[in-house]
């Protein structure tokens, strides 16, 4: 609810920038994560929801998108410093997570 337009349910995030169809349309039916990583998807999923919303097309959420899985990285980068050693599974999941990037990245290049 709210006054800025959302509908039952929304949250108080309204539709101005699209229908309910839109909104269908960017989202199919998901399942809860039961992984590690779920925090990562439904944040990911959640971001790229809101960009459609907001009228921000494919391309450009590519790209967006991008740009938070290399900050991510990043971040797990940094606090690779502060832990005394990381377990050969966490180097291996680094290594496929770097990977994906590295290909994603090459995917959106001109």
């Amino acid at each position: 609810g709210g006054s800025s337009g959302g509908g039952s349910g929304t949250g108080g995030v309204g539709l101005r920038h699209g229908s309910a169809a839109t909104a269908s349309a960017l989202s199919p039916a998901m399942s809860p994560e039961k992984s590690g990583t779920s925090h990562y998807r439904t944040i990911s999923h959640a971001f790229r929801y809101l960009m459609g919303l907001r009228g921000i097309g494919p391309p450009a959420r590519k790209r967006v998108m991008m740009m938070l899985r290399l900050e991510m990285l990043t971040m797990a980068s940094h606090d690779l410093n502060f832990v005394p050693s990381a377990s050969g599974a966490e180097r291996r999941i680094l290594k496929i997570a770097c990977q994906q990037v590295a290909h994603h990245a090459s995917k959106l290049a001109p």
